[in-house]
């Protein structure tokens, strides 16, 4: 399983906009090959920080996912939005299991 995270701050004035790109991405990745989860969410903390986080089956299928169109659509047009770059963290997991608190 492979996890990838993206944390982007956004400019104040770019935020309901952004919201409207990543929706070009949300949609349709969660119905590629092998995407467990993604999800994409506002910090509650600090506004304008975006977090993504996605769980894949494979690399195989990361990877067939970041060349879609949509995907290299949102990276071309991310530079208009973010302050500054992304953080893009990528994590492989054996899995996991259910936790009750």
């Amino acid at each position: 399983m492979i996890v990838m995270t993206s944390k982007i701050q956004v400019k104040a004035e770019r935020e309901r906009d952004f919201v409207g790109l990543a929706a070009i991405v949300v949609h349709p990745a969660r119905a590629d090959k092998g995407c467990m989860s993604y999800e994409f969410f506002e910090d509650p903390l600090e506004p304008g920080v975006f977090m993504i986080i996605e769980t894949w089956k494979s690399w195989e299928d990361l990877n067939a996912h970041l060349e879609k169109d949509y995907t290299k659509e949102f990276f071309a047009k991310l530079p208009k939005f973010a302050v500054i770059p992304p953080t893009i963290t990528t994590y492989e997991s054996r899995g996991g299991q259910p936790m009750t608190l």
